[in-house]
């Protein structure tokens, strides 16, 4: 680490690592990595420091930046690290990550034809949700983002990728509760889309035990209508929850259904993700009058809109909280489907033993959207399965990838599509279709 902290120093940016940081390598061959910056610049960089194994560093200066670079909007976008590619604009960003994921594909053995690009407005004020967190230290407490390249938080002046209202609440939240928060934890916000108008969820969660005086803020913020409902989770593992009003998120799937979600669970975050994400899942599974199986379906986002089109559907979700909110926004809106509160790969060893004594019982179309780690430990019982079509949500690029090549053994892949829904970050969402060898012509070959 040494060699990086000569100052006025300039370092060439050789590549990019998985996360869409830039790669800078000293002479001894140790390499650094820098968040927002690209091949092609020169950096001059600053407050380098290990961490496990792998040195990072900030830049304090970018000499011959790449074409389409701009001063990023947000005051904070250096200290806090959430936004790093804010300095470029969303079309170089969008090139940045089309061309990140067709290399790893490359690397993997898988030769894209194309890659489609969905990138829904807005560029700013798009997210519903924030995770933060809160730290007590020397008898005060911050709330705010955590420091991605580096210890501690961030209180930003302004955070301009929050929904507008999201963002009044952030402050108003950071202002009345850091007196009664102790120890550490995590803040998630919510926007959520009732019926009787859009209002605010908090969910927060910390290992150590909370006072009083912090059960009757939160009580006081949903009396007095600043939240439609909280939930205060205590403990690791089995939790103590306190929940105050209503602290369920509501949302809307693709096609306008409302659909309860559990408290602090998952949710696409950017507004516009249900509709895009959900038109392009529908249009790959073709799901009219087939047998279908939804893994990781989480509260129903794609689950409603397959139940009313497929002739069997299957839901599965290893949440139980999450599972049954999906069992309630079915029975709400006069749907069915079976939901399973299990864990993916042991339904799928059911549905093969089943299909191996009645092959009717066999999934035809089977519609995926696993967490950031991918599918990785479900895709020999899936490649035994057999069903004829695989629709494939992902919002890692490496997992999808890697599940893509172990797939592609099988499977043609006809489409995939990168989803923008992550502006001012290396991040996108990803919606892949495969179809079974030999139902069509192919769309990706395997490289030789």
């Amino acid at each position: 680490m040494p060699e990086f902290v000569k100052s006025e120093k300039l370092w060439p940016v050789v590549g990019l690592d998985s996360d869409g940081n830039g790669i800078v390598v000293g002479a001894s061959g140790k390499e650094a990595r820098v968040p927002g910056v690209f091949p092609g610049e020169m950096v001059e960089l600053h407050a380098p420091f290990q961490r496990n194994g792998v040195v990072r560093a900030l830049s304090l200066k970018v000499v011959n930046p790449i074409q389409g670079r701009r001063k990023a909007l947000c005051e904070d976008q250096e200290r806090c690290g959430g936004c790093p590619w804010a300095g470029l604009e969303r079309r170089v960003q969008i090139q940045w990550k089309v061309r990140m994921f067709l290399e790893r594909a490359k690397k993997k053995g898988l030769q894209l034809l194309d890659c489609g690009v969905e990138a829904p407005d807005p560029e700013y004020a798009y997210r519903l949700r924030a995770r933060l967190a809160w730290k007590e230290e020397g008898g005060r407490t911050s709330i705010g983002y955590r420091i991605v390249h580096g210890p501690g938080l961030v209180v930003p002046r302004h955070c301009h990728v929050l929904d507008e209202g999201l963002e009044r609440l952030r402050k108003e939240l950071t202002g009345c509760l850091h007196r009664h928060l102790k120890g550490e934890g995590e803040v998630l916000l919510g926007v959520s889309d009732t019926e009787w108008g859009g209002s605010f969820v908090l969910t927060l969660r910390s290992a150590c035990p909370q006072p009083p005086s912090l059960y009757r803020e939160v009580e006081r913020l949903v009396e007095k209508g600043v939240l439609q409902g909280a939930r205060v989770a205590i403990g690791e593992g089995t939790q103590s929850t306190a929940d105050f009003g209503v602290a369920a998120e509501f949302y809307r799937d693709g096609e306008g259904r409302m659909l309860r979600g559990a408290p602090g669970g998952f949710r696409q975050a950017h507004r516009q993700a249900a509709k895009v994400l959900g038109h392009l899942v529908l249009e790959g599974a073709q799901a009219e009058g087939k047998r279908v199986l939804e893994l990781y379906a989480g509260s129903g986002l794609f689950t409603l809109a397959l139940a009313a089109r497929s002739s069997a559907l299957d839901a599965v979700e290893i949440d139980r909280e999450a599972a049954e909110m999906n069992r309630h926004n079915l029975k709400a809106h006069g749907l069915e489907a079976k939901v399973w509160a299990e864990d993916a790969g042991q339904v799928l060893a059911k549905f093969l033993e089943l299909s191996q004594k009645r092959k009717a019982t066999r999934p035809e179309v089977v519609v995926m959207d696993p967490p950031r780690g991918g599918a990785g430990a479900i895709i020999g019982r899936l490649l035994a399965l057999q069903p004829e079509r695989i629709v494939y949500v992902s919002c890692h690029a490496a997992s999808l990838v890697d599940d893509l090549a172990r797939l592609c053994k099988s499977y043609d892949l006809k489409r995939i599509v990168l989803v923008d829904l992550f502006p001012q970050t290396a991040h996108a969402e990803f919606v892949a279709l495969l179809e079974r060898h030999g139902m069509r012509g192919k769309g990706i070959q395997m490289a030789d």
